[in-house]
């Protein structure tokens, strides 16, 4: 079994790795670009040797901070890892979603030309990228991500496909504000630890490396070791940059992979552990059973076969094995929909919204675990609205789509499907 740890920095996703390892008897493999680096440790907020409880960690401090280390490479030593352990649960833990994506999807890297696009708008690139691909996932004014598709020599765009079974991703979140403020707090600790000093000495041994040079908390501090920028200043530089990478993280993973969110309790952080658990142990139940009832139906179809068919002869045998099968997959669907038929009807309510505007979307956070499902933009005016929910699915992939009503007096959200869920509903402001 593989489970994956995912989010924003700042949310668990350490400690909860940990105690996942020692639950499932796995080991943790870093899939966080910065901690792939020897020396990088509190800008990096890297797992400390007396947190890793005994656990092995693969992939962390495999690289000096001088020497180069890409996308292509983690992949190799992902599978590598993968490979050597596939007889033990592992724990992929990190924020840095294109490692995820490159070692456990068939994610295949593209030659790269170097035309001269320096001419074009960003408008023009932008038109010239949708005659190549109608589905690019660009914004239009991201000029480097623009000319890399054009420079591409395969430039169609496929949906990646999941490499390997057994797979899990779990997110941890909290909502943006608290984030915010988490992440502040944050970097005012890393520098009581003594971050201004990791980076004067790295600096100063290594000089501006490409790590050290793209890191944050460690390019913002180099700028004040130059006397471009004062100290004061790198430090707001550190925590805006850190909120604007938490911002890119959510929404790699909220576009890019099936992952099921649950909300980060600060207060009591093993309650988040246990919903997770509880989670993971029903999804591996639901492995078990699936797996064995394959088994089972496969051996009744050879019993079947030997028995009855060789009483049979011709078309007899064929129609006889077919009402067979029919029955058996009757069966397997009956008991699917079983499973699914948990009631799950409840209202919306205790939510929290700040200002919206047109360009804001919602995003609803179902309790039983979490995850998250969004709308398209809709517009909206001071704290009552009305608006309808498309393209919408629920943390067990079921559709929601129907009108949506909110009352800030009473602070309660429902969806007139006929069906609703145990959310936390909130608003994912630009």
């Amino acid at each position: 079994m593989i489970i994956v740890v995912v989010g924003p920095t700042g949310v668990g996703k350490t400690k909860l790795s940990i105690s996942l390892a020692k639950k499932y008897n796995g080991v943790i493999v870093n899939a966080d670009a910065c901690q792939i680096y020897k020396e990088l440790n509190i800008g990096t907020a890297k797992v400390k040797e007396e947190e890793k409880e005994g656990i092995p960690h693969l992939l962390f401090d495999i690289k000096n901070p001088d020497e180069d280390y890409s996308v292509s490479d983690y992949q190799k030593d992902l599978r590598r890892v993968l490979e050597d352990y596939k007889d033990r649960n592992i724990i992929l833990v990190g924020g840095t979603g294109l490692y995820v994506m490159a070692g456990l999807y068939d994610y295949e890297f593209s030659k790269m030309n170097n035309n001269d696009y320096s001419m074009y708008s960003n408008e023009e690139l932008y038109d010239m990228c949708l005659k190549i691909d109608k589905n690019i996932n660009i914004h239009p004014n991201n000029r480097r991500r623009l000319e890399n598709f054009l420079n591409r020599e395969t430039k169609e765009t496929k949906e990646p496909k999941l490499l390997y079974k057994n797979v899990i991703f779990v997110g941890l979140t909290t909502p943006r504000d608290n984030l915010y403020l988490r992440i502040n707090d944050r970097v005012d600790k890393m520098f009581e630890e003594g971050l201004l000093e990791e980076v004067e000495h790295l600096y100063n041994k290594y000089g501006q490396t490409r790590i050290l040079g793209s890191a944050i908390g460690y390019k913002e501090l180099i700028k004040y070791l130059n006397k471009e920028i004062s100290l004061e200043d790198s430090i707001e530089l550190i925590k805006k940059n850190s909120r604007h990478y938490a911002k890119r993280q959510w929404t790699w993973f909220k576009n890019k992979m099936d992952v099921k969110w649950f909300l980060t309790n600060y207060v009591d952080f093993n309650q988040t552990i246990e919903e997770i658990y509880q989670y993971i142990d029903k999804i591996s139940v639901k492995w078990f059973f699936t797996y064995w009832l394959l088994v089972l139906n496969h051996f009744k179809l050879n019993i079947v076969e030997r028995e009855v068919g060789s009483m049979l002869a011709g078309e007899q045998r064929k129609k006889l094995i077919l009402v067979v099968a029919i029955l058996l997959i009757i069966e397997i669907a009956a008991i699917y929909m079983m499973y699914q038929s948990i009631d799950r009807r409840v209202v919306l309510e205790d939510v929290q919204i700040k200002e919206l505007d047109t360009n804001d979307f919602v995003a609803i956070m179902i309790q039983q675990g979490g995850s998250y499902v969004n709308t398209n933009n809709f517009p909206t005016s001071g704290y009552t609205f009305n608006s309808t929910l498309s393209g919408c699915i629920d943390d067990q992939g079921n559709k929601i789509e129907g009108a949506l009503s909110y009352n800030n007096s009473t602070r309660k959200a429902t969806v007139s499907t006929g069906y609703t869920s145990n959310c936390y509903l909130y608003f994912d402001l630009a």
